[in-house]
């Protein structure tokens, strides 16, 4: 998105590379888990040759983003709770997009960058309901703010190959609730 507006800002893309952690070793190892650790493994090879193929896609193919390159991007390698607490000091954030999955990874993810979003911007978790324990991370936090009531949620109908994403249920009986969102009140 920000290459498409000539945007340079920096990325930050923050994962271990190696999968989900062991929910025993996170910082809520008591907190029941549907994972056992190693799930959704991509390396960070595996990413690049990934990226580079959208990256085709969508600037050679179909033209329609002047660039997008990495170049602008840093990389956290690590567990968010290990790598993320280091932005807190120099960074803040317009848009955070929260890819936890478990609950330690978006308790961590909200808890440490949320209180960094800039007014009026976004934070967004595509797993809210896909998975309940992002949801459940998302709630917990959100009840230790007054923020509860700014939630909005996705949904998504699949439609042959295609995806579509809308703010309201179309064809509700297809619709199936994909993300939440919110802007952060000024």
């Amino acid at each position: 998105m920000l290459s498409c507006l000539g945007d340079n800002r920096k990325i930050f893309l923050a994962d271990s590379w190696e999968g989900l952690p062991k929910p025993k070793d996170t910082r809520f190892s008591l907190v029941p888990s549907q994972f056992h650790g190693g799930e959704f493994r991509k390396t960070w090879d595996m990413f690049t040759v990934e990226y580079e193929k959208w990256r085709l896609f969508w600037t050679e193919k179909h033209k329609i983003f002047p660039s997008l390159a990495l170049n602008n991007s840093n990389v956290l390698k690590g567990l968010f709770h290990q790598t993320l607490p280091g932005l807190l000091k120099s960074h803040t954030f317009s848009y955070i997009k929260c890819d936890g999955d478990m609950y330690a990874s978006t308790y961590d993810c909200i808890q440490f960058l949320y209180p960094k979003l800039r007014c009026g911007g976004y934070i967004y978790f595509d797993d809210y309901h896909e998975f309940p324990e992002c949801k459940r991370a998302v709630l917990d936090y959100m009840n230790t703010t007054s923020q509860m009531d700014h939630l909005r949620f996705l949904y998504s109908v699949r439609q042959g190959k295609q995806l579509g994403i809308f703010d309201q249920p179309s064809e509700m009986a297809r619709a199936k609730y994909e993300a939440v969102f919110w802007r952060k009140p000024c």
